[in-house]
């Protein structure tokens, strides 16, 4: 048999046919229904359960025909997506007020400016390979458009990968005495709106489905990722946004060849100032 290349959760579940309804299930039909089931997901399409996938949830409909166990039906629905739910998971994280708090991976609590609004927060596998969590803060208008943001991520690689964070390093900041990777960059979120599913297209599109937007489509960004443990396997990443309108500039005015891009020293140096002004980091 082929071995499964995604990670599942198999749960064997009572068939709704009547042979069910009239004896239990064996110790050797249970075994024939899971094998039948691996089989199902890996192409062979024979098997009796409900599978849990990353993505999809599989009900297969079973009888046993002739002495072996057929699918007389299958049922399939996409998982829904969490968001602002109390999994596991966000119960080690909460916001009371303008403190984000952290009691794990790392252990932390990250207060911001009150003119920054909580907007909330939502979870998903990213890519099959990381769990993330993302928290949002917005200094926005009556009609919901951001003119300045943290966008705050908590990620880490799953059980399933040997992947690490590599990162490279130009700068780096010190804050609440926690070290930082930093880099900042500018976009056109319009023209350049990144990997289809990336964590980027998934902020956008819950703070859209909240009502917020950027004011612009130009917006210039500082990051600041802190490598949680030595095998860095897992991060805390502070995102700060700010609409690039209100310098009067474009982000292809600030990049190489633009009309300011000489300015860019100057630029990216008071939105790192701003970032940190706006931000405490507790212990």
């Amino acid at each position: 048999m082929r071995r499964l290349f995604t990670v599942l959760t198999i749960v064997l579940i009572a068939s709704t046919s009547q042979a069910f309804a009239q004896r239990p299930v064996s110790a050797a039909d249970a075994t024939a229904i899971k094998e039948t089931a691996l089989n199902y997901i890996e192409g062979w399409y024979e098997g009796s359960v409900k599978i849990v996938a990353s993505d999809w949830i599989d009900y297969l409909h079973l009888a046993k025909y002739d002495g072996r166990w057929v699918i007389v039906n299958v049922l399939w629905e996409l998982k829904p997506a969490t968001s602002d739910t109390n999994t596991a998971e966000q119960q080690a994280r909460r916001v009371e007020g303008q403190i984000l708090t952290s009691t794990a991976l790392p252990a932390v609590r990250l207060q911001f400016d009150n003119k920054f609004k909580y907007v909330g927060n939502q979870s998903f596998i990213l890519y099959d390979n990381a769990r993330v969590e993302q928290y949002f803060f917005v200094d926005a208008d009556g009609q919901g458009r951001i003119k300045r943001l943290y966008w705050v991520q908590f990620e880490g690689y799953l059980p399933n990968n040997t992947e690490t964070y590599n990162y490279k390093v130009n700068k780096t900041v010190n804050l609440g005495g926690l070290s930082f990777i930093a880099d900042a960059y500018a976009r056109n979120i319009k023209d350049n709106s990144g990997r289809p599913g990336s964590d980027g297209s998934r902020a956008r599109a819950f703070l859209e489905s909240k009502g917020y937007r950027m004011a612009s489509d130009d917006i210039i960004s500082q990051r600041l990722v802190h490598l949680v443990d030595e095998p860095k396997r897992n991060e805390l990443m502070i995102i700060y946004t700010e609409d690039l309108s209100v310098m009067k500039l474009t982000a292809a005015d600030v990049t190489e060849g633009g009309r300011a891009a000489a300015r860019w020293d100057e630029v990216s140096k008071g939105l790192l100032e701003r970032a940190v002004r706006d931000l405490k980091i507790l212990r």
